[in-house]
């Protein structure tokens, strides 16, 4: 019974300790990181508005249709020039080229779409193009304008990278208005350029690959006078092509001739230009197509 106190005193201390314990326990941790803190709500401050427009969807009014794929829009009072992405009209008002086949048509036909309507300008991967013209994509309402420019034949599709989002689209409205014979397709494909009245030299385009796939051949025959030194220029996106096989050629004695050449495995789809010209007696005539990669 002597060890008594003795115990007692060290069940008094076990409960000591654990209370001690469990009170430090209990009080909070200090930590390494900053605690969490809501931001400082700013005041908003009116800006200037940007040099650029901004580069995700916006409204735009237009305040002129300057060709077929070319617009002038006014965004917060600044004029901006947009040309549409994937698409190429004929010309109208190129400094240094006649107005092409359709070219008028595609003018009033945009004219008719967007002028003087507010638009949606979308935004692909580049702001401008080499002029300083913003590079969009088009919308009014519910008309996606570069599409239904292609589609109903007014425009060739025409991919310029990296701006390719509407690529497989655009090919496939092409092709919709080629079948069917629509615009240009029906209008400008397989005509002759008319020489002046006193000429004997015409030129014309019987036929052209199209479409053709990359890596695979295509073939242009074309009939000009018996004789004619004939030649021949493919544009794509880099320039003239120095595929083998377009080179100067003599038109037979039944007028005819032809080219075949191997489109690249890296071209790039679209409807690409090309050239013919026939020479005789130092007169010249030439014949402009278009051939479709896909």
């Amino acid at each position: 019974m002597k060890n008594k106190p003795k115990l007692y005193s060290i069940l008094l201390l076990g409960i000591v300790l654990l209370l001690a314990s469990s009170l430090i326990a209990c009080e909070p941790q200090s930590s390494s990181a900053p605690p969490t803190q809501k931001p400082p709500v700013s005041k908003s401050v009116p800006s200037s508005p940007p040099e650029q427009p901004p580069s995700a969807l916006v409204e735009a009014k237009v305040v002129r249709v300057i060709d077929g794929d070319t617009i002038e829009v006014s965004i917060a009072g600044k004029s901006y020039k947009v040309r549409y992405i994937g698409i190429d009209t004929p010309e109208t008002v190129h400094p240094s080229k006649p107005v092409e086949c359709f070219g008028k048509e595609a003018t009033e036909k945009n004219r008719e779409l967007v002028d003087g309507k507010t638009v949606r300008l979308e935004k692909d991967v580049s702001e401008t193009d080499s002029y300083g013209r913003l590079l969009r994509y088009v919308w009014v309402g519910d008309i996606f304008v570069n599409d239904y420019l292609v589609r109903e034949g007014y425009a060739y599709a025409c991919t310029y990278p990296p701006d390719v989002k509407y690529t497989e689209q655009f090919v496939q409205a092409q092709r919709e208005a080629r079948e069917n014979n629509r615009g240009l397709w029906a209008a400008c494909q397989q005509t002759t350029v008319q020489p002046p009245p006193t000429s004997q030299i015409s030129l014309t385009i019987v036929s052209v690959t199209s479409p053709v796939s990359p890596g695979a051949y295509a073939t242009l025959k074309a009939r000009a006078p018996p004789g004619a030194q004939c030649t021949i220029t493919v544009y794509y996106k880099s320039g003239p092509s120095t595929a083998q096989g377009l080179y100067p050629k003599q038109a037979d004695s039944n007028g005819d001739v032809s080219w075949t050449w191997k489109v690249g495995t890296r071209t790039t789809p679209g409807s690409w230009r090309i050239v013919v010209n026939a020479t005789l007696n130092t007169e010249t005539v030439s014949q402009e197509t278009y051939f479709t990669v896909e």
